[in-house]
């Protein structure tokens, strides 16, 4: 079992002009324990290529393996699908040059007709029919396609009414049996976990009920019913009840965080790597304990 995060977390700095190289990013990571890493590029942009091959290169420099690569979504950003289509092949040439261990979707690319009810059905089929080709194409190539747990937040519909599909666990796992691949698994995302089952208790039993499927993982906290994609234990999640749960399904993938939304003073961000890596090392005693 490894230690790992997004390094990409790294490339913002609190200069708004300045971001760091993926050098920078994975150097940083190693100074504070790493060894392995995810790193999510930037697809949209036309220089994504320039970037894959840099996170490469700085893998190699400063030896370290990446267990990760993060699909495009495309939920919030409503582009034409022709260009998520692209986005999508772009993240699997990605991986595969990075030698990613996983490649993590969201499978929650669906959105009712204006006066339409949500309907899960429809909802499987045109997930189904938009990532079929990329889930096939990955699998090609030797790339390992993961789909990831969601959480309801109403997007475009009234809090009544659900909006993401992959947000009950019955539906990430017609996913995962739809697409019937045993190659294919489950990326448990802790902090959508529990927005979705709002109690450690019914998040303790959904890793239970995904078990095996569970092959890697995003790691963070969060508080006030927000995905806030904060570290372990600066939020509410109660981590000895879900870390014993995930010691119950024989878990041994590697422990990833995914963080977000935020950037750190310069002189800060050594001793706030240092005590992330210390935190994964807490979450695995708690695994052991």
């Amino acid at each position: 079992m490894e230690f790992s995060l997004n390094a990409e977390y790294l490339k913002r700095t609190r200069d708004p002009r300045v971001r760091r190289t993926p050098s920078e990013c994975l150097q940083i990571c190693h100074a504070a324990g790493f060894r392995t890493v995810s790193y999510f590029p930037d697809f949209a942009s036309d220089a994504w290529e320039e970037e894959v091959n840099a996170v490469v290169q700085a893998s190699d420099v400063w030896g370290m393996s990446l267990d990760q690569v993060h699909a495009p979504y495309n939920f919030y950003a409503h582009q034409p699908l022709a260009v998520f289509h692209e986005r999508l092949r772009r993240s699997i040439v990605a991986a595969k040059r990075m030698n990613a261990s996983y490649l993590v979707f969201h499978a929650d690319e669906y959105h009712p007709l204006p006066g339409e009810a949500y309907d899960a059905e429809i909802a499987l089929r045109t997930v189904y029919e938009i990532f079929a080709p990329h889930i096939e194409n990955a699998l090609r190539m030797g790339v390992t396609p993961v789909f990831e747990n969601t959480f309801e937040d109403h997007h475009r519909v009234s809090v009544r009414e659900r909006s993401h599909f992959c947000a009950e666990l019955s539906e990430l796992i017609a996913v995962m049996d739809r697409f019937a691949d045993p190659r294919i698994g489950c990326c448990w995302d802790f902090g959508h976990g529990k927005l979705a089952m709002e109690t450690d208790e019914r998040h303790a039993d959904a890793i239970r009920t995904m078990g095996k499927r569970i092959v890697c993982t995003h790691i963070h906290d969060n508080y006030y019913k927000k995905d806030l994609h904060l570290p372990p234990f600066m939020g509410e999640a109660n981590w000895e009840l879900l870390m014993k749960a995930v010691k119950e399904i024989g878990y041994g993938g590697n422990l990833t965080f995914e963080l977000g939304y935020s950037t750190m003073e310069e002189s800060l961000v050594a001793d706030f790597m240092k005590n992330l890596y210390r935190t994964a090392g807490i979450l695995k005693e708690m695994m052991d304990g």
